[in-house]
């Protein structure tokens, strides 16, 4: 970790824990966070996801711990993560006040010390924009994850104009060192049913950062990821 990161993850932990602190336990909502009309996003998760029974689940940067404590309540064996005592204190309290228990690490997801290949899910919400070396936190998620493992993760783009007035206004929960997520932060990955001669080219050509074809392999598109993160990292250098 270098200074700079140091300095930000300092600054990002104490801006969490005065949040932390000042939130009452009673007013985070872990229900609507997943199926209100307004959490989209989760709902859309939830149901890819699918039963969570007996399943091992990471949240990392879980924040208030809605998330953890929500799968938590479908069943899931919950791991939660984040860089602030505070959150992290904060989340055991309210699965506790909810009837359940989870797990709790406090460090950065970056360099997280959780076990290698143990989780079956790992989930991230809100975490990339907070994030500066992106790359050794996807290394971290598929160290975690084990064989045949998902990770699903959303996040604000930068172009999205209602989260851009949102974060205007919203100042009390925004940190200055956040940096929304661009297109050239993302990987444009093309699939189709089965390959066919030239299909890669003609995908890379009408845009896309690379192509797959079904059924997906998780450690080909983790590698496909990787390639595309370090060949940015070369041509950025």
């Amino acid at each position: 970790m270098t200074d700079g990161q140091g300095q930000l993850h300092r600054r990002e932990a104490d801006f969490h824990d005065r949040w932390a602190v000042r939130t009452d336990l009673a007013s985070v909502q872990v229900t609507a966070a997943f199926e209100a009309t307004t959490a989209p996003e989760n709902r859309f998760i939830v149901n890819a996801i699918g039963d969570l029974r007996g399943a091992r689940v990471l949240d990392l940067g879980a924040g208030l711990g809605e998330s953890s404590v929500y799968f938590a309540l479908r069943g899931a064996d919950v791991t939660m993560a984040d860089l602030s005592p505070e959150m992290v204190a904060l989340a055991a309290d309210l699965g506790k006040h909810h009837g359940v228990r989870i797990s709790t690490l406090v460090g950065a997801a970056e360099t997280i010390e959780a076990p290698s290949s143990s989780f079956d899910v790992v989930y991230m919400a809100n975490l990339l924009h907070h994030v500066t070396d992106r790359d050794q936190l996807f290394r971290t998620v598929r160290r975690v994850l084990k064989p045949g493992g998902r990770f699903f993760s959303w996040d604000p783009l930068a172009y999205n104009p209602v989260i851009n007035v949102y974060r205007r206004v919203a100042t009390a929960v925004r940190t200055p060192d956040e940096s929304p997520l661009t297109f050239a932060d993302l990987a444009v990955v093309f699939l189709t049913a089965k390959a066919m001669p030239g299909d890669r080219e003609e995908a890379i050509t009408a845009g896309a950062t690379d192509y797959i074809t079904k059924p997906v392999d998780l450690d080909e598109l983790l590698d496909l990821i990787e390639r595309t993160v370090t060949r940015r990292g070369e041509a950025s250098a």
